[in-house]
């Protein structure tokens, strides 16, 4: 069927899909209006607000920075381990080499007290005894420029890290070596390990596993390069066959009332969902809480039999079929993770011109990581049951939920309101505005919007494509579930 045989049968249909079931055009103004306040309240007051970050932020922030540090941490300590078992390296060479790690570390100074020490640790690790003495006398000096005062736990931690990597009394007694490590984590071990004279098994470990990191690294970059490709290519392809009329667009919604029934069944959603998770929170169901209130927020779909829509009809409208079979959407659905790729570059690019752009600390010392997601937190030190609920909750509950409703009710809802515009532009509107509202309250704040808005399109195309929301599931499972893994081996 041709694309414009199926806009001219959609523009001539004789239902009115634009009023409620009672023709009126309150109720759905007023769900606008509710989705609307959820994303001022999720995506624009944190940045309109003149207050500081709770202390839940600020871990949530802290656990982000420690994840990117740590990984370009250990990606230099296998560099710099490389550099050493090649005996026939010039001079010059491993000058250049060094170099660029100062310079590399050197764009890294910046954020808080805790932050710089870290990076200080990864100069002395890499670089000798000169290089960190010199990063703790300049965080001195631009504390005291800042007017920041440095807390005397923070002073004990630099004296220790001086004393650490003097070449004449470098060993530390057990207060400091704890302080270092309850302190800095992974970066305080890392000092220690590379320091003290009884932790040379220690040492040969964490460059052993850096080593293992940089290899795994450099096969997730290379596969994932290829496989991005390969993406783009279905993309192309994907739209000259869309344009030449070969792939057949959504078909026509349900009937009379319907818009207005699918975004009313999202805002009660929105406000239904955050609800059950304030309750979880408040009665300290913790992970569990979350996979249970992400299921029982499914309850909302009863609200179109309410409304006088078939349940069996408005699940098969919204996406819940086999559509042509359940392993062909399987595996449109990894198919479809490669064609996210590309999109999912874009996205990147746009959050990093953001944060180019996003106003720095006046004191330089303020967290420049944007907000993370909480479960970065739980990731950090976690058990091997939270381990579980937390790929239950993002590969599993996330995906069904999440995708049943964004890019089943709303994104259905937005190309039967966009239903006369061209076909080409009203899947992209739907796309958009949907990938939109699904980045706009998700708790990585305005920085994540790009990424996220591009995941959201990408798996929208997906639900388009296949006229079912198996492929978009399973994209969403494994975009989830990659992005944890990766998260666990870098905590790790």
């Amino acid at each position: 069927m041709d694309i414009r045989d199926h806009s001219a049968q959609e523009s001539s249909a004789p239902q009115d899909h634009t009023k409620g079931p009672s023709g009126g055009l309150v109720v759905p103004i007023l769900a606008w209006m509710v989705i609307i306040g959820v994303i001022i309240w999720r995506a624009v007051l944190p940045i309109a607000s003149s207050e500081p970050p709770s202390t839940e932020s600020q871990k949530q922030e802290s656990a982000l920075v420690e994840v990117m540090l740590k990984m370009q941490g250990k990606m230099l300590l296998a560099m710099e381990s490389l550099d050493s078992s090649q005996g026939g390296q010039s001079d010059s060479e491993s000058a250049m080499l060094k170099k660029q790690m100062r310079d590399q570390l050197e764009t890294l100074v910046t954020g808080p007290v805790a932050q710089r020490q870290q990076v200080a640790i990864l100069a002395g690790v890499l670089l000798g005894s000169d290089a960190i003495d010199q990063m703790l006398a300049t965080l001195d000096q631009q504390a005291a420029e800042a007017g920041v005062e440095i807390s005397p736990e923070a002073a004990r931690i630099n004296m220790a890290l001086q004393q650490a990597f003097n070449s004449t009394q470098h060993e530390l007694d057990a207060s400091q070596r704890e302080l270092l490590q309850s302190d800095l984590g992974w970066f305080g071990e890392l000092a220690i390990a590379r320091t003290q004279p009884d932790q040379k098994e220690a040492w040969e470990r964490i460059q052993q596993g850096s080593l293992w990191l940089f290899a795994g690294m450099m096969v997730v970059f290379g596969g994932g390069l290829l496989l991005a490709l390969a993406g783009l290519v279905g993309l192309i392809i994907g739209v000259i066959q869309s344009f030449r009329g070969r792939l057949k667009p959504l078909p026509q919604s349900m009937g009379t009332g319907s818009i207005s029934i699918s975004i009313e069944v999202f805002a009660i959603w929105l406000v239904l969902f955050f609800l059950l998770n304030l309750l979880a929170g408040s009665l300290g169901a913790g992970l569990f809480g979350a996979v249970v209130a992400f299921f029982v927020s499914l309850v909302v779909l009863f609200w179109y039999p309410v409304r006088g829509v078939p349940l069996r009809q408005a699940m098969a409208d919204n996406g819940w079929t086999r559509g042509r079979g359940w392993i062909r959407e399987i595996l449109a659905g990894f198919a479809g993770y490669a064609m996210m790729l590309p999109i999912l570059a874009i996205g990147l690019v746009l959050t990093m011109l953001l944060m180019q752009l996003a106003p720095k600390g006046d004191d330089g010392f303020a967290s420049d990581a944007g907000a993370a997601h909480p479960l970065f937190i739980l990731l950090s030190d976690s058990t091997t049951l939270n381990l579980v609920l937390i790929y239950l909750a993002a590969s599993v509950a996330a995906p069904i939920v999440e995708e049943t409703l964004f890019r089943g009710v709303l994104y259905r809802h937005l190309r039967s309101l966009s239903r006369h515009w061209a076909i080409w532009l009203s899947i992209g509107m739907s796309g958009l505005v949907s990938g939109f509202i699904f980045a706009a309250i998700h708790p990585q704040g305005w920085m994540g919007i790009p990424v996220l808005a591009a995941i959201g399109f990408a798996m929208a195309l997906a639900r388009e494509w296949r006229n079912s929301l198996i492929a978009p599931m399973v994209m969403h499972a494994l975009s989830n579930g990659l992005v944890m893994t990766m998260a666990v081996l870098l905590l790790s």
